[in-house]
């Protein structure tokens, strides 16, 4: 499995990565297709950072806190001056 990472979240004092699944062509140098969001632990350890699945609850509440945390892309590009 490849993923790609969309994002961090503080919580709780831990890490979180939010993560895209993605799979690749045949000569694994282009995406071609996406699939699930996964939520990872992450931990900085000596030999780097070391990923760790979560229970769903606590996926769940990470996933909300991350989304909360990306700016409304129709806001700014389309917010009104006020004019």
């Amino acid at each position: 499995m490849f993923f790609h990472k969309l994002g961090e979240v503080e919580d709780e004092g831990n890490t979180f990565w939010v993560c895209e699944e993605v799979f690749l062509n045949d000569a694994r140098d282009m995406i071609e297709d996406l699939g699930e969001v996964y939520i990872f632990k992450a931990d900085e350890t000596p030999e780097g950072i070391m990923l760790e699945g979560v229970e769903y609850e606590t996926a769940k509440k990470v996933f909300e806190k991350w989304q909360q945390s990306i700016p409304d892309i129709e806001e700014m590009f389309f917010e009104e001056d006020g004019e």
